[in-house]
């Protein structure tokens, strides 16, 4: 198993190369979030959002061949949205996912131009679309984990009043289930939940999600 900074320096290297060659796009999602922003955890799938066309990528970036190519559907709502994910894997045996998405939510927030290239999009266009991506998919733990990181920045609450202005298509109680599907998900599958914290250096306890989890259960019914 790879420590913590060999996977960061790996996902560094791959990340200068395809900034050439997706120069002008953006970067956001859970990715951006846990390195440019909290640190709480490792991620290998690096969203990429853009506008206009997009080039297909080569079969090799920096060290990492190209193993896989597939379309997935996204999001429904506020629209179908499609990706693209292109797996790499390199000889160290770490697999990184780079997932092209059409920006749909293009101006959402600022963005900050990095030297390799991209744009690195602002904490709340992060809160906006990791909203989406754990709305259609709340059996992902990991993305309820960082939600409970943002919402030290942007308290839940009062941000999903704003959220649902754009997508109202989407209720407190439609979340507050979704986090039940979560906690849910956590407890039938405790040893899953455990080698996954572990495997991508969670610096908090699956007991203190499950805790954050229960609070806004409870506070999403009042």
């Amino acid at each position: 198993m790879l420590s913590y900074q060999e996977i960061i320096d790996l996902q560094d290297k791959f990340l200068v190369k395809a900034g050439e060659i997706l120069k002008g796009s953006l970067l956001s999602g859970s990715f951006a979030l846990a390195r440019a922003y909290t640190q709480h955890r490792t991620e290998n799938t690096v969203d990429v959002f853009y506008t206009g066309g997009i080039p297909d990528l080569p079969e090799q970036i920096d060290e990492f061949t190209l193993q896989e190519k597939k379309k997935i559907t996204r999001w429904e709502v506020p629209q179908t949205t499609e990706s693209t994910v292109y797996s790499y894997s390199s000889k160290n045996r770490l697999t990184i996912n780079l997932r092209l998405t059409p920006d749909i939510l293009e101006g959402v927030s600022g963005k900050t131009p990095l030297e390799i290239g991209f744009f690195l999009e602002d904490l709340e266009g992060i809160y906006y679309r990791i909203l989406l991506d754990y709305l259609h998919n709340p059996e992902d733990f990991m993305l309820a984990l960082d939600i409970a990181y943002i919402d030290n920045e942007y308290h839940l609450v009062d941000f999903f009043s704003h959220f649902q202005e754009r997508f109202p298509d989407f209720s407190e109680e439609k979340l507050r289930k979704s986090f039940e599907k979560t906690k849910l998900q956590m407890e039938k599958n405790p040893f899953e939940v455990k080698r996954a914290f572990s495997q991508q250096y969670v610096n908090i306890s699956d007991t203190v999600l499950k805790k954050w989890l229960e609070a806004k259960i409870q506070e999403f019914s009042e």
